[in-house]
């Protein structure tokens, strides 16, 4: 994501808002996810929950990435042509 050499305002906001609300609530659901799984496979024998398990935690991977990304990264000048 490139961002503007000033803070974003009104709707600008708004949607950075919305983007980053999206990222929390899908590593949320993920984590969930996780754990139900490992309650329901204790002994991490059920080979189709432990599939099931990975894909979680790729998802999971992902929207923690994302949401790092998001308040890691530093405003760009935009590049002249």
């Amino acid at each position: 994501m490139n961002y503007q050499p000033l803070p974003p305002h009104g709707d600008e906001l708004r949607a950075l808002a919305t983007d980053v609300w999206y990222e929390v609530e899908m590593l949320a659901v993920a984590i969930s996810r996780i754990s139900d799984i490992a309650g329901h496979d204790r002994e991490g024998q059920d080979a189709d929950l432990q599939i099931d398990r990975n894909a979680w935690v790729e998802s999971m991977l992902v929207h923690v990435r994302n949401v790092i990304g998001f308040f890691d990264s530093k405003p760009q000048m935009p590049t002249v042509t």
